[in-house]
């Protein structure tokens, strides 16, 4: 990002994030529920394997026929006719993910973090890599599409070569039958996931154009890295750990509010660096172009504490495969968001829908503390 923001303008910031949304959003209705359905089993791995793997190839060109249909939509709803390559480039990168091999979740399934590191880092290098190479060529939004794409076909090819088994093309009923009945429950709650993460950059692409949400983007993204980001690595260390000991309703609930703790304070402290010299951090990593999203660093990064809290309220009701308090939590939370950020971004620009931002999961975060506190009473 921070390369990349020296080559590239605002404006093609703004335009990738709407395609990365319009992607998202499509994964994220599509939600099959694969990798959690065999994180939550007692069964092996092998078990789901070759029909998971068929369905996410399924999944990915059924995603891919989406992009293109948005290909045609989104640039009538944002008036940018550079949408159209950007959205018909990026639906090549789900049909190309879905090949990936489901043994991968085995490194999380097995507490082998650093393997798990390890492996998705390598992916990120080779997808920065390609986009900054390209966009010292190509000077537009499309290095970022050429990016993923590369990375998802290394991705695919680096699991087949290091995890084993790999899977064949064989679909079972009885498997298949308990993969979607959990995703019955993570299909919601995954799209009201990804709409809370992302329509606030929907409505400032609308209201406020592409360059503004450029800059509200990278501070957004800035800021998030300091406590959501923190959460996120969190939760996927805890998830796998707590499905483990869930039948354990002490324990469980010891570990938990141990983490929930330890990680509250360390995103605090991490957050408090980017709420006390936001420009010279701006000017550092992004550089001078950047300045307007000075303002926006301290409110986004409160913002981003408050999602990383309940990230981590998130992690115990997965791991107990309760997905009402968090689909609860979330239709509220969106319902502001759509509500604040639009009011917010007509009278007061960027500032106003940071503060939106702010006001939604402020205000919904006692939702997840009533249904943690039904849940832990009588333990």
């Amino acid at each position: 990002m921070a390369v990349l923001a020296r080559l590239l303008t605002p404006y093609d910031f703004g335009l990738f994030s709407i395609t990365a949304i319009a992607l998202g959003l499509s994964e994220a209705f599509t939600q099959t529920g694969v990798n959690l359905t065999i994180l939550q089993s007692k069964k092996k791995i092998n078990f789901f394997l070759d029909t998971a793997w068929v369905i996410s190839i399924f999944r990915g060109f059924f995603i891919a026929l989406l992009m293109l249909c948005l290909a045609w939509l989104l640039p009538k709803i944002y008036h940018e006719a550079g949408l159209v390559k950007l959205v018909v480039l990026a639906s090549f990168v789900p049909s190309i993910k879905g090949f990936i091999n489901p043994m991968i979740v085995s490194l999380q399934k097995n507490l082998h973090f650093s393997k798990n590191t390890y492996y998705h880092l390598s992916r990120v290098v080779v997808e920065t890599v390609v986009a900054i190479l390209l966009a010292l060529y190509l000077h537009d939004a499309t290095a970022f599409i050429w990016g993923m794409i590369a990375g998802a076909f290394f991705e695919v090819i680096i699991s087949f070569i290091y995890f084993k088994p790999r899977p064949k093309f064989k679909y079972q009923a009885v498997v298949s039958r308990l993969i979607f009945k959990n995703a019955k429950g993570l299909t919601p709650m995954a799209a009201l996931n990804y709409v809370y993460e992302n329509v606030d950059n929907l409505i400032i692409g609308k209201v406020l154009g592409a360059t503004n949400l450029g800059y509200y983007q990278n501070a957004y993204a800035l800021s998030h890295k300091a406590n959501y980001q923190l959460a996120q690595a969190a939760n996927h260390g805890l998830l796998p750990i707590f499905a483990k000991i869930e039948q354990d309703k002490k324990r469980v609930k010891q570990a938990f509010f141990k983490a929930v703790s330890i990680m509250a304070l360390v995103m605090l402290g991490a957050s408090l660096v980017l709420v006390l010299w936001p420009e010279p951090i701006i000017r550092i990593l992004l550089g001078d172009q950047w300045l307007a999203s000075v303002p926006l660093m301290p409110i986004l990064t409160l913002a981003g504490w408050l999602q990383g809290f309940s990230i981590l309220i998130y992690t115990f009701f997965l791991a107990k495969a309760k997905f009402r308090p968090i689909n609860l939590h979330l239709v509220a939370t969106v319902s502001l968001l759509i509500l604040f950020v639009w009011y917010g971004s007509v009278a007061n620009g960027l500032v106003g829908a940071s503060w939106g931002v702010v006001a939604s999961r402020a205000l919904t975060l006692p939702i997840l503390g009533y249904f943690l506190y039904q849940e832990v009473k009588n333990t």
